[in-house]
């Protein structure tokens, strides 16, 4: 069994780019154990440009029901995310 963890990442009004560097949200959560899953940028701004990203997490749960937490999380030492 996962959880799962939803991040939005809201984007400038002037300048329509992300406010903060969605890399660097992938590798920090990456360091506490979530795995990066998807990035979906759903929201259409007036100008046809995105007006933000949802990046979307997951990892086993702790306390699993059946006692089984699924794959353990990997120790990542270098990014694996091309996005």
């Amino acid at each position: 069994m996962y959880e799962y963890k939803f991040v939005k990442i809201e984007f400038t009004r002037i300048s329509s780019k992300p406010k903060v560097n969605y890399q660097d949200v992938i590798e920090e959560h990456a360091r506490e154990g979530w795995r990066f899953v998807q990035l979906l940028a759903p929201g259409m701004a007036i100008n046809g440009v995105g007006s933000y990203y949802d990046l979307i997490f997951e990892r086993p749960k702790k306390n699993d029901v059946c006692g089984f937490s699924g794959v353990a999380p990997r120790k990542i030492d270098k990014p694996i995310y091309n996005v």
